[in-house]
């Protein structure tokens, strides 16, 4: 195993008093982004599964409301966008406010959150369960991501971080 090398910022950084603090904190900050980009991609394979269920009622292959699905695929795909695009905790190196840890960890615990209630109804999805069972699930899901998502923002919002 080699370990990486350290750069010369690095190396001035440590140095300077709260450096390390805040890049551990900043590493924090792109690890939640990188969840949040999976759970985007999660809810589009889920717009996708919508997109074939629209096709299949279209063609009468399942017994199914058009509108509940065109309701159920323009709430997950306005969700996907929101998740991709939410702010995250950030604040530079000097700011008097600093970001704490606890903070940031209660933002990554709802976005792991929301990945869970993703990769559980994707297992129910490829379970290929009734049409019916399924809708109920991915409005079921979605909410519930909505939800957590909703708390996320007023966590941030309420806290003053970003």
């Amino acid at each position: 195993m080699t370990l990486r090398t350290v750069n010369i910022l690095d190396r001035i950084g440590s140095l300077i008093p709260g450096y390390i603090g805040y890049s551990k904190r900043d590493n924090q900050r792109k690890s939640d982004k990188l969840l949040r980009f999976k759970i985007a991609s999660q809810l589009e394979e889920v717009q996708s599964t919508i997109n074939s269920l629209q096709k299949k009622a279209t063609r009468g292959d399942v017994d199914c409301d058009l509108m509940i699905l065109e309701e159920l695929r323009k709430a997950s795909s306005t969700l996907c966008s929101k998740i991709r695009h939410a702010a995250y905790g950030a604040s530079a190196l000097f700011d008097s406010e600093q970001i704490k840890e606890d903070e940031l960890h209660e933002i990554y615990r709802l976005d792991e959150f929301m990945l869970d209630q993703v990769e559980h109804l994707k297992l129910l999805i490829e379970q290929d369960q009734e049409t019916n069972f399924l809708v109920a699930a991915i409005r079921s899901k979605l909410k519930e991501v909505e939800k957590a998502f909703n708390k996320r923002e007023n966590f941030i919002r309420f806290n003053g971080i970003n």
